[in-house]
């Protein structure tokens, strides 16, 4: 089973596919990536690279107009604002996979899965 998921990128629209659910080897892959990514506020740029491993481990088809199939290596960093839009939707969109919590309740404590 598979989970399509709809860009919101104005630079980059159309519709992902996210495995769903996840392998072990996917998840462990997430769960490994952020465990090694460096802090964000210490280098943002190359934690969003360090994302990207594990991110695209768990993505099974890219149809995002202009962009073609996204690897670690071919993901796009610029213009920074619509990459990080777009990272962020991706990594949020896993984030449901793995917690199985669409829209969290704001009076609960974040989640406390490992990789969420």
């Amino acid at each position: 089973m598979s989970r399509v998921i709809t860009s919101p990128s104005q630079r980059w629209p159309g519709t992902v596919t996210l495995a769903d659910p996840l392998t072990f080897v996917q998840y462990i892959a997430w769960r490994d990536t952020l465990r090694a990514a460096p802090d964000p506020a210490a280098d943002y740029d190359r934690y969003c690279l360090a994302l990207l491993p594990g991110l695209c481990a768990c993505v099974e088809q890219w149809n995002l107009e202009g962009v073609g199939q996204l690897s670690p290596d071919t993901f796009p960093a610029s213009p920074r604002r619509a990459a990080d839009e777009l990272l962020s939707w991706l990594v949020s969109a896993l984030r449901v996979i793995i917690t199985g919590i669409d829209a969290p309740d704001p009076n609960l404590p974040p989640p406390s899965t490992p990789g969420a």
